[in-house]
Parts: C-alpha cells; structure tokens; sequence
C-alpha cells in the first residue's frame, strides 16, 4: 500500500511471490513493485512505509548492493522517477 503525503491511500496491489525464498526478500519485492507502481500512477509526494528497517536503510543509501540487488536497483530507479519521497 501506498499513500501519499496526506495519508490517503494511492496504490494498493497484492499478489503471489513463487520466486523469493527469504521474508526480506519479499520486502525488498513488495517495496519495489509499490513504487514502480506509484511512479506510473500517483503524483506528488508519497510516504513509503515498510515492516523491515533494512529495507528502508538500503533504499535511502547510496551505495551499492549486494543481496538483494536487483529489487533496490529498481526501487530506487523508480525513486529517482518521483517528484518527492519521504520515509
């Protein structure tokens, strides 16, 4: 779920995950795919929320990384579509 600056909800999707085998990995999956959508659908602001503090670490870091790189790879090429995100 995503909402935007004011707390309304914007996006709200669901679906099954066959090719991730750790809860992290669902989170990175999960974050990435909101964003992806909200990019394409949503203007203005959004507040992204997540369950998992690593998650949110790697999204707002600027390095590199390494486990779960293709999902925060994407995430953040989707951040860098946003006019604003604020966590």
């Amino acid at each position: 779920m995503v909402r935007n600056h004011q707390g309304h909800v914007v996006v709200s999707a669901w679906r099954v995950l066959f090719d991730c085998s750790l809860a992290e990995e669902v989170e990175f999956a999960v974050c990435c795919e909101g964003l992806r959508l909200v990019s394409q659908w949503s203007q203005g602001q959004i507040i992204k929320e997540s369950d998992n503090n690593t998650c949110i670490r790697s999204l707002k870091s600027e390095e590199r990384e390494s486990s779960s790189a293709p999902w925060i790879v994407d995430a953040k090429e989707y951040m860098s579509n946003l006019e604003e995100v604020s966590s």
